[in-house]
């Protein structure tokens, strides 16, 4: 028993392996290059990441991948014990009970008459694994995006944290470095400069990958870095699986 969830975390892990390394890959990605507009005069350095609308949804794709893979292993981890330990509950027990609230989650186990069936996997979902926001808000933000992404893509959006080690001379070659503040959206990014400034350094970005905002997920989600956010539901996963093989 609960093999099937195992190997369900297991291929989760490796998706989340290949998203990080796509996602490593971004600041190899964006091009900089020095602009000039001749009607304020100005120049702007402007960074760019031409043809990254393929990545996002590859990205997206992945990320719909690992969040199957991990509320599916903890579906099976479920149907495995309820055969192993209250095989009378097993009708309309499907699935692992995740509500909004706690009054929900208890009353969705007493319909299943998990409390009668095996008072302790009963014990072990309300007072250990907590499936309900104010207990495992984790747990929930994971069915969340699993029921989300039914729906349409996860598409993530790259936010850059600032522009770093830009490098200019003025006029009379006196040298300025300095950083951006935080920039959002997918770009093109400009920062600009009297023309009269020599660029000697157009700096590096420092980006993240979150989930959008608009992907229709709870609100404490939104600008969610999505690797860090998959690692903490492969935990999260990896912990309801563990109680539930060890309830007798």
């Amino acid at each position: 028993m609960y093999e099937n969830a195992r190997l369900k975390l297991h291929r989760a892990e490796k998706h989340i392996a290949d998203l990080t390394t796509a996602i490593d890959s971004l600041p190899h990605r964006y091009t900089s290059s020095i602009e000039i507009d001749p009607n304020i005069p100005a120049q702007s350095i402007k960074y760019d990441f031409p043809g990254i609308a393929p990545f996002l949804t590859e990205v997206a794709l992945i990320t719909g991948d690992v969040i199957h893979n991990l509320r599916t292993a903890v579906d099976y981890a479920w149907i495995d014990t309820v055969k192993r330990v209250a095989p009378s509950a097993i009708i309309g027990s499907a699935k692992f009970p995740i509500r909004r609230t706690a009054t929900e989650a208890e009353a969705a186990l007493r319909g299943a008459k998990i409390d009668v069936a095996s008072p302790p996997l009963f014990d072990c979902v309300l007072s250990q694994i907590k499936p309900h926001l104010g207990g495992d808000d984790a747990l929930v933000m994971l069915h969340a995006l699993y029921i989300a992404d039914k729906h349409k893509l996860l598409l993530p959006i790259i936010n850059v944290a600032g522009i770093n080690g830009i490098e200019v001379e003025n006029e009379s070659g006196k040298p300025f470095k300095g950083d951006t503040n935080p920039i959002h959206g997918v770009g093109p990014y400009y920062v600009d400069f009297l023309m009269d400034y020599r660029i000697k350094n157009k700096g590096e970005l420092t980006i993240f990958v979150e989930f959008d905002e608009e992907s229709g997920v709870d609100p404490s989600m939104e600008r969610a870095d999505v690797a860090d956010t998959l690692l903490l539901f492969s935990k999260i996963a990896l912990n309801v699986v563990g109680r539930l093989e060890c309830v007798r």
